[in-house]
């Protein structure tokens, strides 16, 4: 009986190590999905940005820093010009390409981070001459766990709405 009872404490106490063990590696496989995720799509929307010729601004008289769950800019794809639209919502990152519908292209971002896209303006030129991006996430199985990425782009081929010198 005593060993019964010994053997059972063992077992239970090896269990609980490996529900342990079990849990942590499927966190880590989760953080690791979500980051990859994030980056394919900070990647993609960079990548974009830095080749897209016009940002579409908020007009503000005198304010230099626009923020905005939006970006919505004209890149080329294909050798097309495209309007290309970011928009969170929710908990929710969409892109749509042109008049195409929009899609999801990433999930669970924290609904309390409300700035996701930042317009900058250049003091010299009329129009938005930055984008900075902060990506958000808390991943599904820890969802009190926060994962962040930021990026800023230049927009280097920016053409449309110059005035002034840059």
């Amino acid at each position: 009986m005593i060993t019964s009872a010994l053997l059972l404490v063992v077992l239970i106490t090896v269990f609980n190590a490996l529900d342990t063990v079990s849990g942590a590696q499927a966190y880590q496989t989760d953080r690791s999905q979500v980051l990859d995720d994030m980056r394919n799509v900070m990647n993609k929307m960079t990548r974009e940005l830095r080749q897209a010729t016009a940002v579409q601004d908020i007009p503000v008289a005198t304010q230099l820093v626009l923020t905005t769950p939006t970006v919505t800019y004209t890149t080329s794809i294909n050798n097309t010009a495209t309007a290309v639209v970011y928009t969170a919502s929710g908990t929710t990152l969409t892109r749509k390409v042109g008049t195409a519908a929009a899609f999801p292209v990433l999930k669970n971002l924290d609904p309390t981070a409300l700035n996701i896209f930042t317009l900058r303006r250049a003091t010299s030129v009329t129009g938005v001459q930055w984008v900075e991006i902060d990506l958000t996430v808390n991943p599904a199985r820890r969802p009190t766990t926060t994962l962040e990425l930021q990026s800023e782009i230049n927009l280097r081929n920016r053409t449309s709405i110059l005035t002034g010198t840059s």
